[in-house]
């Protein structure tokens, strides 16, 4: 049976203060492709935590619709990633779509290295489909980037 609904844009926008801050925006547009009303209910967000040695911290979260209203969440840690879980109870129409807001801060190691910083932000599962996303990284001042794929040169 298809999906009821979809993430017709899931972008994420990463601003990194430091090797050590950085505060994510997501915008999710979920998107029903039902010919009634649907209401998406419980759902959430998969966040890497890093190494267990050197955990990144999940600070400062707030989720809201595009009208501003907050929508109500918690922050569960499991080993290795975090997960925040939010409520939408607003239906969305037939063939609509309803824009949400996720937006938090991140505190530990985020860039190692000595000569060349890195920086990964893996994306982990969702289990409603994604059409199209985007993922904008803004460095801190003074760093530049470079990328090579998996495979190398």
């Amino acid at each position: 049976m298809p999906e009821p609904e979809v993430f017709s844009r899931y972008d994420i926008y990463i601003d990194i203060h430091s090797p050590t801050e950085a505060h994510v925006k997501r915008v999710l547009v979920i998107k029903n492709l039902e010919t009634k009303a649907v209401i998406p209910g419980l759902a959430h967000l998969q966040i890497f935590l890093g190494q267990k040695e050197k955990p990144i911290k999940i600070k400062n979260v707030k989720m809201t619709y595009e009208d501003g209203t907050p929508i109500p969440t918690s922050l569960i840690k499991s080993e290795g990633k975090s997960i925040i879980r939010y409520d939408v109870w607003t239906p969305i129409k037939a063939r609509s779509s309803m824009r949400i807001y996720a937006e938090y801060d991140l505190e530990g190691p985020l860039m190692k290295g000595y000569l060349f910083k890195q920086f990964s932000y893996p994306i982990l599962e969702s289990a409603i489909p994604i059409w199209s996303s985007e993922i904008k990284i803004r460095l801190p001042k003074g760093y530049s980037a470079s990328y090579i794929s998996e495979g190398g040169v």
